[in-house]
């Protein structure tokens, strides 16, 4: 996996107050205080094509209208190798239908639809190298507003989620199907891919769709 330094160019989507260490963040909320104050549902966001190394996107994809235009908009702004980094809520999680301002959860499949065997029916042009996908069972990250009896019980909470999470992200096939609602579901998904923008691959670079428009 490629590894990033301090002299890439990071991207951080929808980062609300807590910005990703380094980033760029883009962010609809002005309270936020972001680099970049934009609503993500109106395209094209104010970035330049192939301009960043890394795009994080965490708990912002599942409140868009559009889940596919924001992916194909985080591939037009990450440049060719680059990685695009995606956490969301998993389909079973007690989190998922949580908001209202959810409008979809997602399960390991969910980017199937960018790889090259759906491409009958996949109604994009963006296809990515390599797609990864990891479960986390509890990620102490939610735990830390909680109250502090809660707290006191987090070194079992990390135990068991990294042995709950070790045992699906085994076969994340076979965790969704059969058991995964038997350990009361999975907070979040994390899928990281790998952007390609090979002229030769068919691939898209989307850098002036919108203006084709």
């Amino acid at each position: 996996m490629k590894s990033f330094n301090n002299s890439m160019k990071i991207l951080d989507v929808g980062s609300g107050p807590r910005k990703y260490p380094g980033s760029v963040n883009i962010d609809i909320n002005p309270e936020n205080a972001p680099d970049m104050l934009h609503d993500l549902n109106k395209y094209p966001w104010p970035a330049q094509s192939d301009e960043f190394d890394l795009v994080h996107c965490s708990h912002c994809l599942e409140h868009l209208d559009d889940a596919v235009k924001a992916v194909e908009e985080m591939y037009r702004l990450c440049k060719p190798g680059g990685l695009i980094k995606i956490i969301v809520p998993h389909y079973t999680g007690h989190t998922s239908w949580g908001s209202p301002e959810h409008k979809r959860a997602f399960g390991a499949k969910w980017f199937n639809y960018f790889h090259d065997d759906f491409r009958a029916i996949s109604r994009s042009g963006v296809r990515f190298e390599k797609i990864s996908v990891k479960l986390a069972w509890a990620p102490v990250s939610l735990f830390v507003k909680y109250s502090f009896f809660v707290k006191l019980f987090l070194p079992i909470i990390k135990i068991f989620n990294f042995l709950i999470s070790f045992l699906a992200n085994m076969s994340i096939e076979l965790c969704e199907k059969i058991w995964c609602y038997w350990v009361g579901g999975f907070c979040e998904i994390l899928f990281e891919l790998t952007v390609s923008k090979d002229k030769d691959s068919g691939v898209p670079s989307l850098k002036n769709k919108e203006n084709k428009k």
